[in-house]
């Protein structure tokens, strides 16, 4: 008792877990900021500080346990969260055409969406770094072993596929790439598959008309203005608007009326018209400090288990991240990705909390980690 005493306490006081409250702070600000003029202007602030405190939870949690048992079990228990993936495809709940949530009444919240994509991510992590560490110990860094990890990522990843989900099916190939890129993987592999991925990019395409039209739209967006270039326009609109030093908080007139889902999707945007680039710059700055942190950290670890775990949930958040504030700027299609602890989205905000705890947990205890 006294030992998990212990680790709470010095979760509760690690950089960690005060960053990610103060980030979290920030995001219930901002989305506060980008839904007040609504008949309903604490309906998603309250819904977002409910998320933070089980985010806030769930970061203490995964902070104690020891990183022996991460490595130990890792394989085994992070498989069971693929099973929530598959039982999307008959059981989920459809929004805007994807079925990628379960949803559960919470009174007096109402209904709450439950995104298991988002919550699988860290398991997705430690799957992939505990199966890189075995396969490692059983074969070379070749073909047979990439083709091993293939098969591991598309288990995960074809209930995305068949949501669909693009914007998630992105950060996972992302992490998946990361990860095997950091295991010291030869990147030739991941060209070749991506050379023969190409004809199923083109017919999916062709398949269907809301991916095409972003592309199209992408590509020129003044031309499709009032059609698939709107989202991409009022994004850049929105951002321009702000200015330097932006319009002030309660004063997102561009976001408010023209701007879709200004307070999760475009939250980046909402923010830089609110506080301009000089409020923005530094959440750029956080990302890659992020960075700098998980790679120190991974540095760290005595065992390749722990490094490739740090490493790659340090990546695979950033990733997201730097996805969302491309496509505000214009440099990508829309996607659909939150900006981590920052969007409203309880699943992503629970998810990302819990992945710094496991974070944590490797960074301060790393010696004690069992390499399989």
């Amino acid at each position: 008792m006294r030992n998990l005493s212990s680790k709470v306490s010095s979760a509760l006081s690690s950089p960690g877990f005060l960053v990610c409250v103060s980030l979290g702070m920030l995001g219930c600000v901002a989305i506060y900021n980008a839904t007040f003029h609504t008949g309903r202007p604490f309906y998603f602030v309250m819904r977002q500080i409910v998320w933070l405190s089980c985010g806030g939870v769930m970061l203490i949690l995964c902070s104690s346990i020891p990183p022996s048992l991460y490595c130990r079990w890792g394989l085994s228990v992070s498989a069971t969260m693929v099973l929530p993936l598959y039982a999307l495809v008959w059981w989920g709940t459809s929004v805007n055409g994807m079925r990628g949530w379960f949803t559960v009444d919470v009174l007096p919240l109402g209904p709450m969406f439950f995104q298991p994509s988002e919550l699988a991510k860290p398991a997705y992590i430690i799957f992939l770094a505990v199966a890189i560490s075995c396969f490692k110990r059983r074969m070379a860094c070749d073909w047979k072993m990439y083709l091993l990890l293939l098969l591991s990522c598309a288990m995960w990843t074809i209930p995305i596929i068949l949501q669909p989900d693009f914007g998630m099916l992105l950060v996972y190939v992302g992490g998946f790439v990361m990860m095997y890129c950091l295991s010291g993987g030869p990147l030739r592999h991941v060209v070749a598959t991506a050379a023969a991925l190409c004809p199923f990019v083109v017919a999916a395409l062709y398949k269907y008309d809301y991916l095409r039209a972003r592309f199209v739209g992408f590509l020129d967006p003044v031309a499709h203005a009032q059609q698939s270039g709107w989202h991409i326009l009022q994004l850049q609109a929105t951002l321009a608007s702000g200015g330097m030093w932006g319009r002030s908080l309660g004063n997102t007139i561009w976001s408010r009326n023209y701007l879709p889902l200004g307070h999760s999707d475009s939250i980046f945007a909402t923010i830089g018209e609110s506080i301009g680039y000089a409020g923005v710059i530094p959440i750029v700055g956080i990302v890659v400090l992020w960075l700098s942190y998980c790679f120190r950290a991974a540095a760290r670890q005595q065992l390749e288990t722990g490094s490739l775990i740090i490493a790659g949930i340090g990546c695979m958040l950033a990733f997201q991240a730097f996805v969302h504030i491309s496509v505000t700027v214009g440099l990508i299609p829309p996607t659909g990705i939150t900006l981590p602890m920052i969007s409203y989205g309880g699943s992503s905000l629970v998810s990302t909390m819990a992945a710094v705890g496991i974070i944590l947990s490797f960074a301060n205890n790393g010696d004690k980690a069992l390499n399989l």
